[in-house]
């Protein structure tokens, strides 16, 4: 599980420098991450929610995924944990945004 979460970090950070990335590669991403959300740990969790964040964020501009995600996992999880991941969430994008 560590691995995966090693390789949606290491994505996170070299998807978004891609000039030109197929639109079949991101949305294959962007699927693969939203499927490893749903079905791992909670370190897979972190580096694939900060995964797609940076994709969605930086690239495709696919809010309505993140929605989407979110309400899903709203009906998996706790409220608490919920809103932890959602904070975490929001401040990914945040510092995102302020590096461009």
């Amino acid at each position: 599980m560590q691995a995966i979460a090693n390789i949606a970090a290491i994505l996170e950070l070299v998807v978004p420098l891609l000039v030109n990335p197929a639109d079949s590669f991101l949305a294959q991403l962007e699927e693969d991450c939203v499927k490893l959300i749903f079905k791992n740990d909670k370190a897979v969790i972190e580096s694939c929610l900060a995964c797609l964040g940076a994709v969605v964020n930086k690239i495709t501009r696919n809010y309505a995924l993140v929605r989407d995600v979110f309400r899903r996992f709203q009906s998996k999880c706790s409220l608490t944990l919920l809103m932890l991941y959602f904070y975490a969430f929001l401040i990914i994008m945040y510092v995102l945004m302020s590096k461009c």
